[in-house]
């Protein structure tokens, strides 16, 4: 069973390595980029790095800080990919989400 913790403004749940964002309280707009973000991004790496990311604003793969811009240049960064598994709206989507989320936990 999981639990919900809150994070500031942001609340989680799961254990830490299999932690996620609870999505119950997001707007609708919200909730459909996090399902994007579910099927698409765990492809490469676990939601509990994004959540990691999110919560300390620490970018867990370059340990450099997790803010809004952060958020873009990974997306842009995606866009990059020659392989790519996502399109451009749905990296936009993303992105635009965890600008959201890191908002949300500036607010504690």
């Amino acid at each position: 069973m999981m639990s919900a913790l809150s994070y500031a403004s942001v609340n989680i749940i799961g254990k830490e390595g299999s932690r996620e964002f609870d999505s119950s309280y997001f707007p609708p707009d919200k909730k459909a980029s996090y399902k994007i973000m579910k099927a698409r991004c765990t492809q490469c790496h676990t939601l509990d790095r994004v959540v990691q990311s999110v919560v300390t604003g620490v970018a867990s793969s370059s340990w450099q800080p997790f803010d809004q811009k952060a958020a873009k240049t990974y997306g842009d960064r995606i866009m990059r990919k020659a392989n790519k598994s996502m399109t451009k709206d749905e990296v936009t989507s993303v992105v635009v989400l965890m600008q959201w989320l890191i908002a949300e936990e500036d607010k504690k």
